[in-house]
């Protein structure tokens, strides 16, 4: 994808702070490279989707096994007939729409994913905080990135803030509102930046983001029933966990 543009290597000025010290820096180089998708990370899946019959704002609701598996929507509507289901959504929501036939409740229910909200912040102006991306420690928050330092050509700024995943998982159901002005402060405290400047406040709360490293399978395969389950949680919270479980889930089906 290098040489195809669609990705680059993001050598971000790195730090570690705790409690508002900067505690580490380094400058992130090519072994191991750290990538971005160009001209956005959504350039991505765009690309490996080039070709594939991807069907958005679709949801199954549904899953029966008759000769081949039968899939519907949320008003019960068939979406249409397969022979194979793979689902890479978390583990909580697969058990509900695993068939009985995959009998898979006592592997799957003890995954436990964890919460995760993600602040973003945007400056019409440009502004550099001397690095791209920290990992904080001793806040509620635990990771910030200047999404604007991945592409060159930008004038403007884009911070990314992402909470703990206990502070989150204590407080998913929390008033939004209240949500992000604690964030702010959280950032405040831990890094420079004047939260009360920006042009834009974004936030957004993910209830299945993180999970704690397995040391178990990376994915599951019944090859009777031609089901398979894949996703981060089966290795770690990480994209990186998610696409090395699919594709080695694909892998086996292709030889099945």
């Amino acid at each position: 994808m290098i040489d195809q543009n669609i990705i680059d290597v993001w050598k971000a000025r790195f730090v570690e702070i705790d409690n508002g010290k900067i505690t580490n820096d380094r400058v992130w180089g090519e072994d191991p490279s750290n990538y971005v998708g160009i001209p956005s990370m959504n350039a991505i899946g765009k690309y490996m989707a080039d070709g594939l019959n991807v069907r958005l704002s679709e949801k199954v609701a549904n899953v029966l096994k008759g000769n081949k598996w039968q899939l519907y929507d949320e008003a019960n509507d068939n979406i249409g007939e397969f022979d194979w289901v793979i689902s890479a959504i978390p583990p909580k929501q697969a058990i509900d729409m695993i068939p009985d036939v995959v009998n898979l409740y006592s592997e799957i229910s003890r995954y436990e994913m964890l919460a995760c909200y993600s602040l973003m912040l945007g400056y019409e102006e440009k502004i550099d905080i001397g690095f791209d991306a920290a990992l904080i420690k001793g806040a509620d928050i635990s990771w910030l990135s200047v999404n604007s330092s991945k592409y060159s050509s930008v004038n403007n700024t884009a911070f990314l803030i992402h909470s703990t995943n206990k502070w989150a998982s204590q407080n998913i159901d929390n008033d939004r509102d209240w949500v992000k002005g604690y964030l702010c402060n959280e950032l405040s405290n831990s890094v420079p930046i004047k939260t009360e400047n920006a042009n834009y406040i974004g936030l957004q709360g993910w209830r299945y983001a993180n999970i704690k490293k397995q040391n178990n399978l990376e994915f599951f395969l019944d090859r009777d029933n031609k089901f398979g389950l894949c996703g981060d949680w089966f290795v770690q919270g990480r994209i990186e966990a998610a696409y090395l479980s699919g594709s080695h889930l694909g892998d086996h089906i292709l030889i099945s």
